[in-house]
């Protein structure tokens, strides 16, 4: 038997590289498929938290001036310099 010609078994590694780089390109098409799907996740539960955190921060703040609204309304309360601001007091 004779062996076959160098162009076709040229021909045929070309062929077999051609069908490995199309696999290959396939299954990087899928990771990075794969990998949008995660990041997009990600940035939805990023804004998520962000937004939870602003309503949190939101509330935080609304019950400090609720606080501090009650504590300048409040006579009896101390002033920062931790004195009493009582009339008839000295």
């Amino acid at each position: 038997m004779k062996d076959p010609e160098p162009s076709s078994r040229c021909g045929a590694v070309l062929e077999q590289q051609l069908q490995q780089f199309l696999q290959e390109r396939e299954l990087l098409k899928a990771q990075v498929a794969e990998v949008t799907e995660s990041l997009k996740k990600a940035q939805l539960e990023r804004d998520t938290y962000a937004q939870q955190l602003k309503t949190e921060r939101a509330r935080w703040q609304q019950q400090l001036l609720k606080m501090a609204g009650e504590v300048r309304a409040d006579p009896s309360a101390p002033t920062l310099d931790g004195s009493l601001d009582l009339p008839g007091h000295l």
